[in-house]
């Protein structure tokens, strides 16, 4: 059967693995261009509980997919897809149990990685930013840096780039960010890094203000004349 990208998240909803293939939207750096860029990858579930990501007919990833009941993580980064994977243990009902490292290219990378517990992550945890675009030039990788509770992110988490703290805030229990964050735009990377900055309500929700910074040779300019301009 073939899916078309509309139906993929009614598809990954449900609990049950099933046999199906769908174009997805993923991110790629052009180098041309020098920009960011959307393309289309195809994604194929297979019977044997596989996940194949194709690209032109072109097999870029293959994944075995132990637990089938839990909703499959589809990667959405080109690079990640390409270059990112992960190392660990499963318990006897195929869940994740134990420590899980990442490797980037074959190699461990930056110690990402933390603790799952019956298939949830627990305790600290090292990640990816995910949206992060990994440019040819660029030496600044983002890390993400928090707590998780059966699964969900709670309290402090921050961002990451060489070893300075640029981003960041707090989640409730229901991992709903909660008072004054840093963002991230999205497609940050080295050549375009805008930062966001306002506040959430108790319910998770954008409230008063909202700010971006943008970093450009090392120094922070407030963008107030774009804003005032609207763009």
């Amino acid at each position: 059967m073939y899916f078309q990208n509309a139906s993929l998240q009614s598809d990954l909803q449900s609990t049950d693995w099933r046999e199906q293939t769908f174009e997805q939207e993923v991110e790629q750096w052009d180098f041309i261009k020098n920009k960011l860029v959307k393309i289309q990858i195809q994604i194929n579930f297979t019977k044997n509980h596989q996940i194949v990501y194709l690209k032109d007919g072109a097999i870029m990833r293959i994944e075995q997919i132990q637990d089938t009941i839990k909703k499959p993580e589809i990667l959405k980064n080109l690079d990640q897809i390409q270059q990112l994977t992960w190392q660990g243990q499963y318990g006897l009902n195929k869940k994740k149990n134990g420590k899980w490292i990442a490797f980037w290219d074959g190699e461990v990378y930056m110690k990402v990685g933390g603790y799952y517990l019956e298939g949830l992550k627990q305790g600290q945890w090292k990640e990816i930013f995910e949206n992060y675009i990994y440019t040819n030039d660029s030496k600044a990788k983002v890390l993400q840096i928090g707590e998780y509770s059966s699964g969900l992110k709670k309290g402090k988490w921050n961002y990451i780039q060489d070893s300075i703290k640029i981003a960041g805030g707090y989640y409730n229990e229901q991992e709903q960010k909660i008072g004054k964050w840093i963002e991230l735009r999205e497609g940050f990377q080295e050549n375009s890094q805008i930062t966001f900055y306002g506040e959430y309500n108790m319910k998770g929700i954008k409230i008063g203000r909202w700010d971006f910074i943008f970093k450009k040779n090392q120094e922070y300019k407030l963008m107030q004349k774009l804003l005032k301009q609207g763009n």
